[in-house]
């Protein structure tokens, strides 16, 4: 799996195999965000985040900030090790990860740095 466009373009995804991560495909993600245009600037909260594809997509597609809320610590872990890939290519995006069920919302939305202006659930 790899990110499509933008400045992490090519970037290779870790997606841990037999696990219970269904990633966004790559023909979906670039229909999705060809359909949005220009992200540059806008937050985006990507909830369910899984292996964190679609927010790294939007980062690397120029979001100033981007959220992602995933229940499960290992998927947590390989979000991370992608975070760590998306950071080397020079993405400036501010990417925060929180570990919460989104139906809890009470307990993450006040961590998150403002209101998002593209929500993917």
């Amino acid at each position: 799996m790899k990110i499509i466009a933008g400045t992490a373009r090519g970037v290779d995804l870790t997606i841990p195999a037999g696990m219970e991560i269904r990633p966004t495909s790559v023909r979906a993600r670039k229909a999705l965000f060809d359909s949005l245009g220009d992200i540059s600037a806008l937050a985006v909260l990507d909830l369910c985040a899984g292996s964190g594809a679609i927010g790294f997509e939007a980062a690397s597609r120029g979001a100033a900030q981007v959220t992602m809320i995933e229940i499960s610590p290992e998927h947590i872990r390989y979000i991370g090790e992608n975070q760590r890939k998306i950071a080397a290519t020079g993405v400036d995006s501010s990417i925060l990860v929180l570990n919460f069920d989104v139906l809890d919302a009470e307990k993450y939305l006040p961590r998150m740095p403002g209101k998002p202006d593209l929500i993917f659930a």
